[in-house]
């Protein structure tokens, strides 16, 4: 999804380069998702918009599900 999402926001900004695993952070997720509210509603910056928020579902998940196997290892 992350893949995705940088090629998606590469076709919206072609002239910003989005380096490799920088969308893994939350603050580069968030930089990307303020600069789509700024921009123009297009059905490619929605569709940006949604995978977005899905990666950080996914994220928070991701952490929900670290956290509850460090309390079953101690």
């Amino acid at each position: 999804m992350i893949n995705e999402l940088r090629w998606r926001l590469h076709d919206l900004w072609p002239d910003r380069e989005i380096a490799k695993r920088v969308l893994i952070r939350p603050a580069w997720q968030t930089k990307a998702a303020n600069r789509l509210r700024r921009t123009e509603t297009t059905v490619q910056g929605q569709i940006a918009r949604d995978v977005i928020a899905r990666v950080r579902e996914l994220g928070r998940a991701i952490t929900q599900l670290y956290e509850q196997l460090a309390e079953l290892v101690t």
